[in-house]
């Protein structure tokens, strides 16, 4: 008994090695390799970066990553206006280092940084073969072309825009105060 428990351990262990060793986890190149040290000097010089944040161990990540490579080959041979994906490695022991640097709480995560700032945006299950997302990220680069477009163009107007939205509150709360106190007193 004792015997097959070693057995079965060590078949396991050759396994689960083989399985992180494998050729799903090939570089291509057209992948950015970020890692700890070199990770926010990297990000600062894409306006539109999707960055993968992943686990060797992990099924799923080894289940995405060939779509995730054959999309950054996809979208960074585009002429006109390419598009770069990057990932990050959190295996060895850098890993509860780097989910609690990152706030990453499962793997794989996408999160999309913009100008090296993350803004709360990450892809979810859905975007996650290669057509999905390569047409994402070619909906949020022309969207983060148009967005700078229009932050040069129209410098100001948001400002302006929350003023009135604060103008319209403190409207609505005196109505409010108002209508409370004519249901309290008069009717």
């Amino acid at each position: 008994m004792y015997r097959n428990r070693i057995l079965f351990s060590i078949v396991l262990y050759s396994l689960l090695l083989n399985d992180l060793s494998g050729s799903s986890w090939t570089e291509n190149g057209d992948v950015i390799i970020l890692t700890n040290e070199n990770f926010h000097s990297k990000i600062q010089q894409y306006d539109v970066l999707l960055v993968l944040f992943y686990v060797k161990w992990c099924s799923h990540c080894r289940r995405m990553h060939p779509d995730y490579e054959q999309a950054a080959t996809k979208l960074s041979k585009s002429l006109d206006n390419p598009i770069y994906l990057a990932k990050l490695d959190c295996t060895n022991i850098t890993e509860p280092r780097c989910s609690k640097r990152y706030n990453i709480d499962g793997f794989p995560t996408l999160r999309i940084y913009r100008y090296g700032q993350y803004h709360d945006e990450e892809l979810n299950h859905f975007n996650r073969t290669t057509d999905e997302l390569v047409k994402t990220m070619k909906a949020l680069k022309s969207m983060s072309t148009q967005r700078n477009t229009i932050n040069t163009q129209a410098h100001g107007v948001k400002d302006e825009t929350n003023k009135g939205m604060m103008n319209n509150f403190y409207l609505w709360s005196l109505i409010g105060i108002f209508y409370y106190i004519l249901q309290k007193f008069f009717i």
